[in-house]
């Protein structure tokens, strides 16, 4: 999810560029292609919560994601490892 002032529509293809730390991988970034999915109001009232699917994601940047989401994530509702 990326938090915007700006929606993007659904089914745009954008390129996102992450920059990673070294507690999350020895790679400086990540280069990856999305497709955006869903749209809606953030909780700040001028911002977008805009969602995105990663069509064709290498094991390596899943991992990565998944590595990222176990350290960051916030969402009460998903299962602990």
């Amino acid at each position: 999810m990326i938090i915007s002032a700006n929606t993007i529509p659904d089914g745009r293809i954008i390129n996102l560029f992450l920059e990673l730390t070294p507690e999350v991988s020895d790679k400086p970034y990540l280069d990856f292609t999305a497709r955006s999915k869903r749209y809606q109001p953030d909780v700040e009232s001028s911002m977008f919560n805009i969602g995105f699917e990663i069509p064709a994601i290498p094991t390596e940047v899943a991992n990565i994601i998944k590595h990222i989401n176990k350290i960051f994530g916030f969402r009460d509702n998903q299962p602990k490892d």
